[in-house]
C-alpha cells in the first residue's frame, strides 16, 4: 500500500508538472498571439496610409497630365501663331537677311 501511495504521489507530481508546463506554453502562445494581432493592426494601418498616398499620387498624376496637355496645346497654338505671323511677314516683305549697323544692332 505504501508503494502504491508513493507511485500515486509521484504520478500526481508528474501530472502537476505537465499541467504547469502546458500553462506556461499557453501563456507564451497567448502573448505571441497578442503581439501578432498588434502587428496585424499596425500593418493594416500602414497599408491604409499607403493606399491614401497612392490615391493622392494618382490624382496628382492625373492633374499633372491634364496640365501638361493644356500647356502642350498652348505651346502648339503659340507655335502656329508664330508660324502664321512669320509667313504673313514673309509674304508682305521680300526675304532679305537682316543687316548689321555700326551701333552693333541688327536692322530687319
Amino acid at each position: 500500500a505504501v508503494v502504491l501511495e508513493e507511485e500515486f504521489v509521484r504520478r500526481e507530481a508528474d501530472l502537476e508538472e505537465q499541467l504547469e508546463d502546458r500553462d506556461r506554453r499557453l501563456a507564451a502562445a497567448s502573448k505571441a498571439l497578442q503581439r501578432a494581432r498588434g502587428q496585424v493592426r499596425q500593418l493594416t494601418a500602414q497599408l491604409g496610409l499607403r493606399d491614401i498616398r497612392c490615391s493622392k499620387s494618382e490624382t496628382q498624376c492625373a492633374q499633372l497630365q491634364t496640365l501638361l496637355v493644356e500647356k502642350e496645346r498652348r505651346l502648339q497654338d503659340a507655335l502656329d501663331q508664330a508660324e502664321q505671323a512669320r509667313q504673313s511677314g514673309v509674304a508682305a516683305q521680300p526675304q532679305e537677311p537682316p543687316m548689321a549697323f555700326a551701333g552693333g544692332g541688327i536692322i530687319y
